[in-house]
Parts: C-alpha cells; structure tokens; sequence
C-alpha cells in the first residue's frame, strides 16, 4: 500500500473486510525525497507524488468498491505546527472524494484535527516511536476513530507525550 512495482501497484488501495465492513486503505506520498522515487508506469516507487490528480482518482476507485476508505498521506512541511492551506485544500477534495478519515504525517509535530462533512482528518500525529529530541516534538497522539453501525465516523486525538526514545505514554 502506498508502493509498488509501478504506478498503478503503488495507488491500489489495500482492501479488507472487518466486522462486516470492506474498508480500502490507500497510501500516497507527497514528499519526495529523492524527486525520482514516485512511481511511473514501468518504475518501482511511491504512489501519486505531487499528481494530486493521481490521488482524487485513486480515492474515488476506492470508494466505489469498498464501505469505508481510509487515507494515510505523507504530506507537508516538517515543524509546521498546522497545515498549510493546500493540505486543507487536499483534505477536503479527499473527503469529497469518498475518503472517510485521513491521517497524515511527516510534520513530525502533533497538528490539530479536523472535521470536515462529518468525516475527521488528522493533519499530522506528530511522532511516535521516535527519540524525544525537544518538548514540541515529543507531544503526539493517537487518533481513534470509530464507525458506527450507520457508517457515522467520528474521531478524536489522545494525547501522548514520548517520554524518553521510542516510548510515547498517554
């Protein structure tokens, strides 16, 4: 999920069926480091890149076979303490799209969560298992997310705080 072999390995969301629910699980990544590590029709790589195109269709194939499409996009500027306006932007056609929740990371600090037509949006969860290097960046979280019977999905941020390398305590 997220990579593959080629580009239309690497947008295939991952499909699985639980508690009578099909869910589709899509990575994308917008952060690219090398520039040449996304997918291309015959390249190994990461899915979409800076082709958000790529990503609402992806989102949208998704949606059209599943109950529930869950997003997690490597996206924004590391240290942002909220995201940009694009991201906002991005979030909300996402969500139009089909996508029910969309948990993002790579700020590496935790960023406020959203709800947008009553589906949430996790901007960045910050860090987790990672060294506690400053006092920003040791304040993260743990999204929940629940789906109710009726498909109503609501989610909220538990606070966590890395308390010393790789050990984050709510």
């Amino acid at each position: 999920m997220g990579a593959g072999a080629d580009q239309a390995e690497a947008v295939r969301a991952a499909f699985f069926r639980t508690a009578g629910w099909n869910v589709a699980v899509l990575g994308i990544d917008e952060v690219l480091d090398p520039v040449d590590e996304v997918a291309g029709p015959d390249k190994p790589g990461t899915a979409v890149g800076h082709d958000f195109g790529m990503a609402l269709r992806a989102v949208r194939v998704a949606a059209a076979s599943s109950d529930l499409v869950v997003v997690m996009i490597h996206w924004g500027v590391e240290l942002d303490a909220s995201p940009r306006p694009y991201q906002v932007r991005q979030a909300h056609r996402m969500i139009d799209a089909g996508a029910d929740v969309i948990f993002g990371g790579h700020a590496h600090v935790l960023q406020p969560m959203e709800t947008y037509r009553s589906r949430p949006i996790f901007y960045s969860l910050g860090n987790f298992v990672w060294p506690r290097v400053s006092r920003v960046g040791a304040a993260s979280a743990v999204a929940e997310v629940t789906v109710e019977p009726d498909g109503t999905v609501t989610g909220r941020l538990l606070p966590v705080e890395i308390v010393s390398d790789g050990h984050p305590v709510i």
